[in-house]
């Protein structure tokens, strides 16, 4: 009796006629489904407007923003931030937290290389 020999064309046949017949049966049970809109999803969301109402500007908001920085001519590593507070009343608390991310950030752009940063105009 001779031995048995597995034919690399043969194995690799049955295996694309697998994948295919996988691949058919997919489309079959997806394209099966009920399809969704995206008219539906507005009655699930209220605060959402209808379709065809006028949506008007919101007003103008300015938050706190980094102005400027002073570098001491005597000590190269110690900044002075000049800091806008912006409209928004923030208490001492959220001050000292709204400006130290704000410094972070600053501090945070000069440590990426130029090369890695986007910059939109």
């Amino acid at each position: 009796m001779a031995p048995y020999t597995c034919n690399i064309k043969t194995m690799f046949g049955k295996i694309q006629k697998i994948v295919s017949f996988a691949t058919i049966i997919i489309f079959i049970v997806t394209s099966i489904r009920v399809p969704v809109y995206a008219q539906t999803t507005i009655n699930q969301m209220p605060y959402m407007p209808k379709p065809g109402v006028i949506i008007h500007v919101s007003p103008e908001f300015n938050p706190a923003h980094l102005v400027g920085v002073t570098i001491h001519p005597d000590n190269a590593l110690q900044f002075d931030f000049l800091i806008n507070r912006g409209e928004k009343f923030l208490s001492e608390v959220q001050k000292k937290e709204e400006y130290n991310k704000l410094v972070k950030y600053f501090l945070a752009s000069l440590t990426i290389p130029d090369d890695d940063q986007w910059v939109t105009y």
